[in-house]
């Protein structure tokens, strides 16, 4: 997955497409069908040159076949890539949950694998940063364990019982084990995305 990712070789200055949109479309497509540059960028919020150029960079390296009608669909080489990513994360969005005032917010279930890869590059503080840095109104790195849902302190240690808030047992229903819970007032893809962008970038430093 990281070796395809880096092929791609995103231009952060001159694209207006990041590696979250890579996978985030291969996601789209494997749940909705084969999909056109028209609908991909009003979905993902980019312009349709944007995502004329994402469908291109995707097709040359094997993710998606383009077909001249229905648009992009997924190879078998892109639902490889994406299986692989489920490993790490899978994610569920939620409105209006009250937690400050986070419109949308984003339910991330995180690996093991990945979990380790977070907490050898940085502290739940700079993570906490990092996501604000994307675009996230801020995050909450949560364990759950069965009934139990509990706020990881700075040192990623359980330390605050939230299972009997309404925000718990949102939390409780879309997630166990390690889950870090991003916000956004603009939308679910926004609150998703710092997330994503932050494992993937940690991904491509360690490898």
């Amino acid at each position: 997955m990281i070796k395809t990712l880096r092929s791609i070789n995103i231009d952060y200055i001159r694209s207006k497409f990041t590696y979250y949109h890579v996978i985030k479309i291969l996601d789209l497509i494997e749940k909705s069908g084969p999909m056109g540059r028209h609908i991909i960028s009003k979905t993902l919020g980019i312009g349709e040159g944007s995502a004329r150029n994402l469908v291109k960079r995707l097709n040359s390296v094997g993710l998606v076949s383009i077909d001249p009608v229905a648009g992009a669909d997924l190879t078998s080489k892109g639902k490889e890539i994406l299986v692989e990513w489920r490993r790490y994360v899978s994610s569920s969005c939620v409105e209006n949950i009250d937690i400050i005032n986070w419109r949308y917010a984003s339910i991330n279930k995180i690996s093991s694998e990945a979990r380790a890869i977070l907490m050898r590059n940085k502290n739940i503080v700079d993570l906490r940063d990092e996501l604000v840095k994307k675009g996230c109104l801020g995050g909450l790195f949560i364990e759950v364990q069965g009934d139990k849902v509990m706020l990881l302190n700075t040192r990623g240690e359980p330390d605050y019982d939230i299972s009997r808030t309404k925000t718990g047992e949102i939390i409780k229903n879309n997630c166990e084990g390690f889950c870090i819970v991003s916000g956004s007032d603009r939308n679910c893809f926004t609150a998703e995305s710092c997330v994503w962008e932050l494992l993937i970038e940690l991904f491509l430093k360690e490898s």
